[in-house]
């Protein structure tokens, strides 16, 4: 079985070095596929048998695939963070509940090819209560249950998290509405042929680069191309 904290250790160790890239290739990231995530950044995830998974976030300021106002939520598991490159900004929150609150908890279950989110009837009001940015060679940690939310700070960042689980249900924190709660696909990236990119053959920038063009595909496609 892939120690994937020693994975961790060694991927960090690389970017402090300037070799980030050419360990990326060379980790049991090789052959992971990367798919959107509904909180506007890429992600590939390696897991082992314990509940542990060491996961790599792609951000761009020009991505735009994200779930508007469903920013916050928790996790199942514990996680460590490094900052490969960029920078992050974390913001840390309690939910009050209150009958009369504006905000509601949405549960989140997964499949393989993407999330859905189902209404709790737990109303709450939303406190914020402190905010953080983490830069190049961050490490930080965040415990299972802690509501937050991250923005990219800058033009674009990369982030290697490290998590164990706990176990759960995850929660995302959406403003009350009489509407449905979205699902969301995880699509993976592909080129123009429709081939999947992945990072053993394929550099972070080719990546990035294919979702961007992509995203604009998607923007400008006229509605008839939809039926």
């Amino acid at each position: 079985m892939v120690d994937l904290e020693c994975e961790f250790a060694v991927l960090i160790a690389a970017a402090r070095s300037g070799n980030f890239e050419t360990a990326l290739r060379q980790s049991v990231f090789h052959g992971s596929e990367v798919r959107r995530h509904p909180l506007n950044f890429l992600g590939a995830r390696v897991e082992d048998e314990a509940g542990c998974a060491l996961r790599l976030h792609l951000w761009d300021e020009r991505f735009h695939f994200k779930q508007d106002g469903l920013e916050v939520h928790d996790h199942t598991f514990d996680y460590e963070s490094f900052v490969v490159d960029g920078a992050v900004g974390q913001t840390i929150y309690d939910a009050v509940p209150d009958i009369n609150g504006t905000y509601e908890a949405l549960e989140v279950s997964y499949s393989y090819g993407g999330s859905a989110l189902r209404r709790s009837g737990r109303y709450l009001r939303l406190v914020e209560k402190h905010q953080e940015t983490f830069a190049e060679g961050a490490l930080y940690r965040l415990p299972h249950g802690v509501l937050h939310r991250l923005d990219l700070v800058g033009s674009s960042a990369a982030t290697l998290v490290l998590t164990r689980d706990v176990g759960g249900r995850p929660i995302t924190i959406g403003r009350v509405s009489v509407g449905e709660p979205p699902s969301t696909p995880r699509t993976p990236v592909r080129d123009t042929n429709g081939n999947l990119l992945t990072l053993g053959n394929h550099s972070r920038s080719q990546i990035i680069e294919a979702a961007v063009r992509s995203n604009d595909i998607k923007a400008t496609r006229p509605a008839s191309d939809h039926a």
